[in-house]
């Protein structure tokens, strides 16, 4: 990306906090300062940049992998047929993950040029366009002022936040080119309304091509990063399981779990917030799902202190749903993807996180991690992940896991297709080997495959022994 603005140039203390995380650790003194250096320069234009490869994984309750491979591509041909779109994809099969399509482009690699009208929209709307998704009117910040429907436009993303909504000036603050479009809507349709809604842009090329899935297949195919698709396959519930996902929303990995559970158990969803909740529960009900139950509430308190045995719920075989709190030891499977400080997620324009907030996730990570222990039944499995590359977060809460509860032991996880566990985080070379990191790495540098061209992302599994 030849106009990718480091997300750190305006937050050089969260970069320091980075650096000195792996000085502590003794990364450094590991693989060397000049290497060291090298992953960190890489690591700016990385994060700034959107993965090459868009991964989608189907509902296997629906259709087979090899039918929605076909249909997927049928429909990204006829984009191009059509002249909705100019990008070429291919579709393939993971070969190592059944359920999951690996779709990337067949075009040439050349240059993406912005067109002369300037249209401008939000950070969070220029990161969606490069990862597929089309411009819609809440995100459009400033167009020109005699816009019409059907006219060419550049479309860049304002990186800090400083544009005024409805600019009619060429923007002159930080951004970046994401690509080139035709308007759908005219200026007065997105700025003359109170609430503006709609498809307000279709981009026609993205500066890296990423296909646009919206609205295709929806009950059959769900976007999701690889590594995300991994970690409930290194869970494995099994149909019939009683399992737990501590911090459910968006519902990715919730959707995911009932899909391998054949839709027989019991999944437990919980989240904080109730509109996500809301919003996961509507996304349950829309693919059929009969056994999520969904609640809003903090996970560190779903445990039920101090008594004992069935009484805080009622099972489903007597007819009723599980209630809150839930007693110790509950659960055949927990997944705890834990609220993180998200550095891996990509791509990334700017990042104002401060130091102290970036220092408070390990805290709240044990908080949920204890919670999670007691609620495991055991012989039961807990895949703990994150989406972020720090080691604080990663393999030092594995390691302090591992020194707090005896009963935890790291197990092998299938499939394995990250980069194995830091160093410095406490643990052993045996045990790192069992963790899974996904994205860039100090120690192994950066290669362009569908495994290592996606998100940051933690993964570990433990199992609870029977003592």
């Amino acid at each position: 990306m030849e106009n990718a603005i480091s997300p750190f140039q305006k937050n050089p203390e969260l970069k320091k906090s980075l650096w000195e995380d792996l000085i502590n650790c003794k990364v450094i003194e590991k693989v060397g300062e000049q290497k060291a250096q090298k992953y960190f320069n890489d690591l700016e234009l990385w994060l700034c940049q959107a993965p090459h490869f868009t991964t989608v994984r189907v509902n296997t309750l629906e259709t087979t992998t090899l039918q929605a491979k076909e249909d997927l591509r049928e429909i990204l041909d006829k984009q191009i047929s059509s002249g909705e779109r100019t990008d070429k994809f291919t579709v393939d099969i993971h070969p190592h993950v059944p359920d999951l399509l690996i779709v990337s482009s067949a075009s040439d690699n050349e240059a993406v040029h912005p067109w002369r009208r300037e249209l401008i929209v939000g950070a969070l709307c220029g990161v969606a366009v490069l990862r597929g998704a089309d411009v819609y009117a809440p995100g459009v910040m400033g167009a020109p002022l005699n816009l019409i429907q059907g006219e060419k436009v550049s479309v860049f993303a304002d990186v800090n936040g400083m544009c005024k909504r409805g600019l009619t000036k060429v923007f002159t603050g930080d951004k970046v080119f994401v690509g080139n479009g035709i308007s759908v809507m005219s200026r007065q349709d997105i700025f003359n309304v109170s609430s503006p809604s709609g498809l307000a842009v279709r981009i026609v090329k993205r500066i890296c091509p990423s296909p646009s899935l919206n609205g295709i297949m929806e009950e059959r195919l769900f976007l999701q990063n690889l590594p995300s698709v991994v970690c409930c396959h290194v869970l494995n519930p099994q149909p019939g399981d009683w399992v737990l996902d501590m911090c459910a929303a968006p519902g990715g990995k919730t959707t995911h779990l009932a899909v391998l559970m054949k839709n027989k158990g019991t999944i437990v969803a919980l989240d904080k917030s109730k509109y996500k909740i809301q919003r996961l529960s509507e996304n349950i009900q829309r693919q059929k799902f009969s056994n999520v139950f969904t609640f809003a509430c903090d996970s560190s308190k779903a445990l039920e202190c101090g008594k004992t045995g069935f009484d805080a719920y009622i099972t489903k075989k007597t007819g009723g749903v599980p209630k809150l709190p839930f007693p110790p030891e509950l659960f055949d499977c927990i997944l705890l993807d834990a609220p993180c400080s998200a550095l891996g997620q990509r791509p990334q324009f700017t990042n104002s996180m401060s130091t102290k907030e970036l220092c408070s996730f390990p805290s709240l990570q044990k908080k949920l991690f204890k919670t999670a222990v007691s609620l495991l039944k055991k012989t039961g499995k807990l895949v703990y992940s994150t989406c972020t590359l720090t080691i604080a977060e990663n393999e030092r809460l594995v390691s302090w896991a591992l020194d707090t509860f005896p009963s935890l032991a790291l197990e092998k996880q299938e499939p394995h297709l990250g980069y194995q566990g830091l160093i410095g985080g406490g643990l052993s070379e045996e045990q790192r080997l069992k963790l899974q990191r996904f994205g860039i790495s100090p120690q192994d540098g950066f290669e362009n495959s569908v495994e290592r061209d996606t998100i940051g992302f933690f993964i570990a599994k433990f199992c609870k022994c029977d003592v």
